[in-house]
């Protein structure tokens, strides 16, 4: 009996897990240089990842970010509203339709 409290718990805590991943759309940079000092200090991505309650490809290419970059930092957006500026500044006469 004690047996199925525990995996109704691990459920719930899976679903838990789950919902607030899928609310996050960025790690704040706090995050991303805590995740950095413990890659640093030897530990998993794995372990990182669970800590951090993230998936395991967000702390992957976090790392490799900051092992090319030295940067831990988000980068720049480049979507349509940078393409449209780009655009603006470069042909001056024409007009956004």
């Amino acid at each position: 009996m004690l047996q199925f409290a525990s995996n109704d718990n691990t459920a719930e805590s899976q679903i838990a897990k789950a919902e607030s991943m899928s609310r996050r759309n960025h790690l704040q940079d706090e995050m991303r240089w805590r995740a950095v000092g413990m890659l640093q200090a030897g530990a998993r991505q794995s372990a990182v990842s669970r800590e951090l309650n993230v998936h395991l490809s967000v702390i992957h290419r976090l790392w490799n970010r900051y092992q090319r970059d030295q940067n831990a930092s988000r980068r720049r957006g480049s979507g349509r509203r940078s393409c449209l500026l780009q655009c603006a500044r470069r042909l001056r006469t024409l007009t956004v339709s």
